[in-house]
């Protein structure tokens, strides 16, 4: 039963894809697919890492009163991905949004579950988009080393 998401899996790869001009990767972190697992209470934890750098977090982020809101193209990204899916899935769903900016900043943030850049470069390949410009070669086989190296 513990895989029970894998065919809503399949289908966020598609739409993912067809959706997201400049994703570079879809991994899957956390503890679906591990012992660890528990339908009842865990969600599904998935990293999509983004080549614009118009979709980091920190990107025309909205601050009303005391609380911050996603841009509105990261909310918009997270409507037109969502609709496509099953609300089931949606409801377990726990996407990750991040840009190699965005990932800079992860690698080494320890929020009492192991570092969450490393742990969600560290998850296990969905899709990887192998077209890059030098600059984004540069970038992400930097990163790609900071993880293995610490």
């Amino acid at each position: 039963m513990k895989n029970k998401f894998n065919n809503d899996l399949e289908k966020l790869i598609e739409v993912s894809k067809s959706t997201i001009p400049s994703l570079k990767e879809l991994r899957l972190f956390g503890s679906y697919g591990t012992p660890r697992w528990k339908e009842e209470t865990s969600d599904i934890d998935v990293m999509a890492l983004l080549f614009d750098e118009n979709f980091s977090y920190k990107k025309d982020r909205i601050y009303e009163d005391y609380f911050i809101y996603e841009s509105p193209q990261r909310k918009n990204l997270r409507e037109m991905i969502s609709k496509n899916l099953s609300e089931e899935f949606n409801e377990k769903l726990s996407l990750h949004i991040v840009t190699l900016f965005d990932m800079a900043k992860l690698i080494g943030l320890d929020e009492g579950r192991g570092d969450v850049g490393r742990n969600m470069h560290k998850g296990r390949l969905l899709y990887r988009n192998r077209k890059m410009n030098p600059c984004q070669f540069l970038k992400y086989y930097y990163q790609k080393w900071r993880v293995l190296n610490g």
